[in-house]
């Protein structure tokens, strides 16, 4: 089944093992401005801001950026969005509060930081977290792209919504491209 929003925590758990690497990446932790990292693409509405939000701050919701969660998504300049995309968008919308000062749900946010994730891995975050976390647990039939999974072996649940005195199904919304 589609596991939505629970990507978060594989996100943030794959961004634990960078912070943890000491050896490969002592200048990630927890409180690194993601400018530091990406500085040309993540740019927000404010240089203060810009220079100061870190991963924690991503992670933990407290940007200052609401949800503007029809922004993003389907093609950008004739091409599928790219996490690079989405990030590069940033600099284009309103924050709505101070960095620190209000709790906001941003899955843009998590865009940015799997793309954090992929520019220092070189790797695309669902093989990170194949490798990393899937792997590891022995999960075979878990997989980070609804079309992948749609080609398993494995069942795959449909999930369906009720209107209109009926069901329907819910279509699937694949967040990889692959």
């Amino acid at each position: 089944y589609c596991v939505g929003s629970t990507t978060k925590a594989f996100t943030a758990a794959a961004m634990s093992f960078l912070v943890d690497d000491n050896e490969i990446f002592p200048h990630i932790q927890w409180d690194t401005p993601i400018s530091q990292i990406v500085r040309d693409d993540f740019v927000l509405q404010h240089d203060y801001v810009t220079t100061h939000v870190t991963i924690e701050d991503a992670l933990s919701h407290r940007t200052g950026m609401p949800r503007h969660d029809l922004s993003y998504g389907g093609y950008y300049d004739g091409h599928p969005v790219t996490p690079r995309d989405v990030v590069r968008s940033l600099r284009y919308l309103p924050l709505t509060a101070e960095p620190r000062t209000k709790w906001q749900y941003c899955n843009m946010m998590y865009v940015a930081i799997s793309y954090v994730i992929e520019t220092l891995t070189g790797s695309f975050l669902g093989d990170v977290i194949q490798t990393r976390i899937l792997e590891p647990l022995d999960m075979k039939s878990t997989y980070f792209s609804t079309s992948v999974a749609r080609k398993a072996p494995e069942h795959f649940a449909q999930g369906y919504y009720y209107k209109d005195d009926s069901y329907h199904k819910v279509p699937d919304m694949d967040l990889a491209q692959t």
